[in-house]
């Protein structure tokens, strides 16, 4: 009897193969999935920063209105008080004319009453002097 054993390489490298295949199969499926969830993860990522982005440009969009809004109401607000300003300034010089008149008709009454005792003064002392004739006679 032959001592040796018949090995059938053939049958062990079709099934190594066939291992191998199965590997390279299982390994191709692990690796397209993982592509396949990354590429859906990045592509809600980036819907998601799509979105975010849309959201902040229409937020920027009305924080610009509102200041264009503000920025005419400073203009307004300043306008009216450069007006209150004015105003101001004109009480303040028909204030001041109106105080100068009054202070010239003071005078003037001043002027005028001053005159009015020198005239009763003169007065009294002329009865004076007229009563004295009259206790003369």
């Amino acid at each position: 009897m032959d001592s040796r054993c018949h090995i059938d390489l053939s049958g062990i490298v079709e099934e190594v193969m066939a291992q191998y295949d199965a590997v390279v199969a299982r390994s191709l499926e692990e690796g397209k999935a993982y592509s396949q969830s990354q590429l859906e993860e990045r592509a809600a990522c980036s819907a998601e920063s799509g979105n975010s982005l849309q959201r902040s440009r229409g937020e920027i969009a009305d924080l610009k209105v509102h200041i264009q809004k503000l920025r005419s109401q400073i203009l307004s607000i300043k306008s009216h008080c450069l007006k209150l300003e004015e105003n101001i300034k004109a009480a303040e010089s028909q204030g001041k004319l109106t105080f100068q008149d009054a202070k010239a008709k003071l005078a003037q009454l001043e002027a005028a009453l001053q005159q009015a005792k020198q005239d009763m003064a003169q007065q009294l002392r002329d009865y004076q002097e007229l009563m004295s004739t009259k206790l003369a006679l």
